[in-house]
């Protein structure tokens, strides 16, 4: 299947011929790469008693397809995965140029705006797994973007900009701004506040169930 198809198989099952208007000069990318997984780690699945073909009648296994499959449709999860994949890949895609991608500007932008910070702070910050915020710190100061340097108790590290992550981001942000007030204009002001506000809510109401890093 070539990536076009794959890409406006994503967005349709968003329902919003907007967002797809939006994302359409992004289709012809060949390096766009959709990964298909998160439904399998959709806790609603784990809640689904398993399709047994050999012991259910006709009746049973249309009822279990139709539970499997307003599972797979509704699920927060899927649904917020699938919406996180196609925005990274455009603002990726934007950002080419300046040879960031979209998850290291968003770190550096942080950092900027600290001066000084530490990995733990930036993972509550950007609500970001440890270890894969680690990951990413790895690679950003592979590239003399950060440097770190050990606090009195030596527990953790102060991380900071250098002079090359400074100039990495002045590259970066134009780029941004331009991929930003693009997806913005096309989804619609009125409708962008109110996705801004409900992702919050989405976010504290998910910080508030559990303790996150």
């Amino acid at each position: 299947m070539s990536s076009q198809k794959i890409s406006r198989h994503l967005f349709d099952t968003f329902s919003k011929p907007e967002t797809e208007n939006c994302l359409t000069q992004f289709d012809n990318d060949s390096r766009l790469r959709i990964k298909v997984t998160a439904r399998r780690r959709c806790p609603s699945y784990r809640s689904l008693k398993p399709v047994n073909a050999e012991n259910m009648n006709e009746g049973e296994s249309r009822m279990d397809l139709t539970q499997y499959a307003a599972a797979a449709e509704t699920c927060a999860c899927s649904n917020f995965r699938k919406a996180s994949r196609a925005i990274t890949q455009l603002f990726d895609h934007a950002l080419q140029p300046s040879g960031l991608r979209s998850t290291q500007l968003i770190i550096l932008l942080e950092i900027a705006v600290a001066g000084s910070t530490t990995a733990p702070q930036l993972a509550r910050r950007l609500v970001i797994d440890p270890s894969t915020l680690a990951r990413n710190l790895k690679l950003i100061a592979k590239q003399g973007w950060i440097r770190r340097k050990s606090n009195d108790n030596r527990r953790t590290q102060a991380i900071s900009l250098t002079r090359q992550g400074l100039k990495a981001i002045e590259k970066a942000v134009p780029l941004w701004q331009r991929a930003q007030s693009t997806f913005a204009e096309k989804l619609g002001e009125r409708r962008w506040r109110a996705l801004q506000s409900d992702l919050s809510a989405a976010v504290a109401i998910a910080r508030g169930s559990f303790r996150l890093y």
